[in-house]
């Protein structure tokens, strides 16, 4: 069979176009660390790849979602200890205006530090989160938790962010909580007290200081379990941070290049390109003879 001249030299071309395709091929593998960049490349490792990857994205949308609960439960955290320390300062002022040696002006002149220890109360339960929504109205995170007589205007609603397959975690502490529903109710409280000290009420400021302290002891309650619950939160942030280094290695394995077999892809190409294009120059060289 007779090779004619032209198609010597398109051989050649041909042969060299091959090689310079590969040598772009390998030097954009080396470079964006990936083997795999479309279905053509690898059908199987192009499948299992976009499912990791959708995994993956999953995985990130979730964490922003378990961020935002953790910070929820930071925040509410800061509230119920600020709330705490105004029942603590409340029950200092208590114990020392039912003692005896109290007089009636002395009682009735702290009534208007009462009054401001009770707005600050109300201030804390009607706290806002960083996105501005009410921390304490339940689901009505744009509704006002608490007016000014001490009525609730929120609900029971429990906010809850998935942890996993089968779990959950509630993320919010409801303003009911914080009233007699609840088993306790703070600014009812500090309105006994205020009451008992303008009446020089002896026994009415003794069973306001028992009502701030139960107060106390249920939002010291409230606050271990909002711990508890930043503790699981924390736990399903670090095994998710770890399933995604699994599904970012599978990932890795699946579609990205080794550094050492594309680094000699390129040789070879690098090589077969340099043949290619010298024995297209010897052709030609030839022919023209």
């Amino acid at each position: 069979m007779r090779i004619t001249e032209n198609r010597l030299l398109g051989m050649g071309t041909q042969a060299s176009a091959r090689a310079r395709r590969e040598l772009f091929e390998a030097a954009d593998e080396l470079s964006s660390g990936q083997r795999v960049d479309r279905p053509s490349d690898d059908p199987g490792a192009w499948a299992r790849g976009q499912r990791l990857s959708a995994r993956l994205t999953e995985s990130s949308a979730r964490g922003v979602v378990h961020q935002a609960g953790r910070d929820r439960l930071v925040e509410t955290d800061l509230r119920l200890d600020e709330m705490s320390d105004i029942l603590t300062r409340g029950r200092e002022l208590a114990l020392q205006l039912s003692n005896g040696t109290m007089s009636a002006a002395e009682r009735a002149a702290a009534t208007q530090g009462l009054a401001g220890m009770r707005e600050s109360l109300r201030a804390a339960m009607n706290a806002r989160d960083s996105n501005g929504g009410y921390l304490f109205s339940g689901s009505r995170t744009d509704t006002e938790p608490f007016d000014a007589a001490g009525t609730y205007f929120g609900d029971t609603v429990m906010v809850l962010v998935t942890t996993d397959a089968s779990a959950t975690v509630g993320v919010n502490v409801t303003g009911s909580d914080l009233t007699s529903a609840g088993g306790i109710n703070p600014l009812a409280a500090f309105d006994a007290l205020t009451a008992a000290a303008g009446a020089n009420d002896v026994p009415g400021l003794r069973a306001a200081l028992q009502l701030l302290g139960e107060s106390g002891d249920h939002l010291a309650f409230t606050r271990s379990q909002v711990g508890h619950r930043m503790g699981l939160m924390e736990q399903a942030s670090e095994i998710r941070e770890d399933q995604k280094v699994v599904l970012a290695q599978g990932l890795a394995l699946a579609v990205g290049a080794d550094d050492l077999s594309a680094a000699e892809r390129l040789a070879r190409a690098r090589s077969a390109l340099e043949t290619a294009s010298a024995l297209s120059e010897t052709l030609a060289s030839v022919l023209r003879r």
